[in-house]
């Protein structure tokens, strides 16, 4: 009888591997989090009350409630906005993801709900009339967006729309819904995400040609020395096969491209350093 459903997580995992696989859907940063955002639709339904806690309110996090900061982008009520919204962060997160990685794309969306927040907290202690209460994914999703146009401004929509044209659309609507609501708050909050996103997409390597947003240097993770201290070498009268020396040899070339990616970035690799290393992975997945 054929299991029905199944769970497995990669040995070794790729920039273009998923995080775990449930059945035949692998689930990646972007996949995850749109199921946590459905998910958290029903979990509303059944207690609204429940939501409370994860609201952005900058009150509450000058008082030390500090989880808000990452959870109120998760914590959606059912509409047809928070859909949109969650279909939309789907479609372009993908894209994102697939010029990130999962790992970067995770740590990208990470920053992007956690530092203008906090950066509006720390402002509301000197003015405390500047408050905000924010929830749901929608605008994580700008950011997502306006970073997705960043790098790729001549992309067509309906109509043939450019890309850049729609965002400055989206984007103008939203600033004049909150300046006529007078939600000073709401509207820095806007300001400080789509900064936010826009400056990790060039301090990641990305959007090159938009020179006019400043790039800034993150803080790099020292790669690992790979070397054979750590092997034990066993002599004996045989040999390894062909198959076991190529793997041998795929995951050293792939071990060396991704401490190149960790040290300096992906914009870093050429395209052919970038076909060997999606080459490998399958290879070493099996998928090839």
């Amino acid at each position: 009888m054929k299991r029905k459903f199944s769970f497995s997580s990669p040995q070794r995992r790729g920039p273009d591997d998923p995080w775990f696989r449930v059945g035949q859907i692998d689930v990646t940063t972007t996949v995850l989090v749109v199921a946590l955002g459905v998910l958290s639709m029903f979990i509303w339904a059944a207690n609204n009350s429940v939501f409370d806690p994860l609201i952005l309110e900058t009150s509450a996090v000058r008082r030390g409630e500090l989880w808000r900061l990452v959870t109120w982008p998760i914590a959606n009520a059912p509409s047809f906005n928070a859909a949109i919204s969650l279909a939309l962060f789907w479609y372009f997160g993908r894209s994102l993801e697939e010029l990130f990685g999962r790992v970067r794309f995770a740590k990208f969306l990470l920053i992007l709900a956690i530092f203008p927040s906090l950066l509006l907290a720390v402002l509301s202690f000197p003015l405390p009339r500047l408050s905000v209460a924010a929830v749901g994914l929608s605008l994580i999703e700008l950011g997502v967006f306006v970073a997705y146009v960043a790098e790729r401004p001549e992309t067509r929509f309906f109509f043939g729309i450019k890309a850049w044209v729609l965002a400055v659309v989206i984007v103008g609507i939203q600033v004049l819904q909150l300046v006529g609501y007078r939600d000073l708050g709401g509207l820095l909050l806007l300001l400080f995400i789509l900064a936010t996103a826009l400056l990790l997409m060039r301090a990641y390597g990305f959007a090159n040609e938009q020179t006019w947003i400043p790039k800034i240097t993150l803080p790099k993770r020292t790669p690992k020395v790979r070397g054979a201290r750590d092997t034990a070498v066993v002599q004996g009268p045989w040999q390894a096969s062909p198959s076991t020396m190529n793997d041998i040899a795929s995951q050293a070339e792939m071990d060396r491209l991704l401490d190149k990616i960790a040290a300096t970035g992906m914009d870093s690799l050429s395209g052919d350093e970038k076909r060997r290393l999606k080459a490998h992975s399958k290879r070493l997945r099996g998928d090839g």
